[in-house]
């Protein structure tokens, strides 16, 4: 009964939903009521969260640089930005050579760097760890835009 009625109280949680899910885990946790399997699937869900966070950032991102400086990325500042996204991560910007811009993230793990390879978000260019791939648990990825 425990178990249904602490998995209902999850379910019905709104706004902010890591701090919530870390309290409701919490007390969960105290009561004994999570196995460790449970708790590993937990986590799987929240590094699932957070990837998808970093990409949408990366999407709110790129979006406010192309509408903010249209085409003409020569003055693009970081501190300049509205964009607080982010949160943890090292990462800058800055404009290219070729008149476009690049967002450079560096010690991304595994997962995320994988969710950047491919045509992320537009990117005309991505380049993993010089030229590597995304097998080290510390990352450096470059978004050419």
């Amino acid at each position: 009964m425990k178990k249904f009625l602490a998995a209902g109280i999850m379910c019905l949680m709104t706004g902010n939903v890591s701090a919530q899910m870390t309290d409701g885990l919490g007390g969960l946790l105290i009561d004994s009521q999570l196995t460790g399997q449970d708790f590993q699937s937990i986590g799987k869900g929240q590094q699932a969260l957070n990837r998808v966070r970093f990409q949408q950032d990366l999407a709110a991102l790129v979006a406010e640089v192309q509408t903010s400086y249209f085409g003409n990325y020569a003055g693009l500042d970081k501190s300049a930005l509205e964009f607080r996204g982010f949160n943890g991560l090292n990462w800058n910007i800055t404009a290219s050579d070729d008149g476009g811009f690049y967002v450079i993230f560096n010690n991304l793990d595994n997962q995320t760097c994988f969710s950047c390879q491919g045509n992320a978000l537009g990117a005309r260019r991505v380049e993993i760890n010089n030229g590597g791939s995304c097998q080290s648990t510390s990352n450096q990825v470059k978004l050419l835009f």
